[in-house]
């Protein structure tokens, strides 16, 4: 195997090939004195390499295209929610707008007990009626 040391005197570097087996010392011929073996490593981290960082630039690339690009958005998860709601509501002859604020979190007064009656009534009629189907 090929072995780095280091004279720490002179400060100049040899590549020597020793067996496993041998005694790991090193004597540097200009000054005579014992080198300081370097240990080196030979993996990789996972997940790390230099194409990443390349790969990052190409993610930046297509994040400032996306942002200039003129063309049509897509609904997002919630804007799809919202239109099923919509007509879930429109289904049930409720009104949209307080299915989705209720849904949503942004009710802005409190649900009153009898609104609620009216709603678990509803709700039972509608289970009965699958029920009987």
């Amino acid at each position: 195997m090929i072995y780095d040391f280091i004279c720490d005197t002179c400060n100049k570097e040899y590549k020597i090939v020793q067996k496993i087996e041998d005694i790991h010392v090193y004597t540097c011929p200009l000054c005579n004195t014992l080198c300081r073996r370097l240990f080196t490593t030979n993996f990789k981290i996972k997940g790390w390499s230099p194409g990443n960082e390349i790969k990052q630039d190409n993610v930046d690339i297509a994040i400032d295209k996306a942002l200039k690009d003129d063309s049509e958005v897509t609904p997002t998860m919630i804007e799809v929610a919202k239109e099923q709601l919509e007509q879930r509501a429109k289904r049930r002859g409720e009104k949209s707008e307080e299915v989705i604020a209720e849904v949503f979190g942004e009710r802005k007064e409190p649900i009153k007990k009898e609104d609620l009656a009216k709603k678990a009534k509803k709700q039972r009629e509608m289970i009965d009626r699958t029920e009987k189907l």
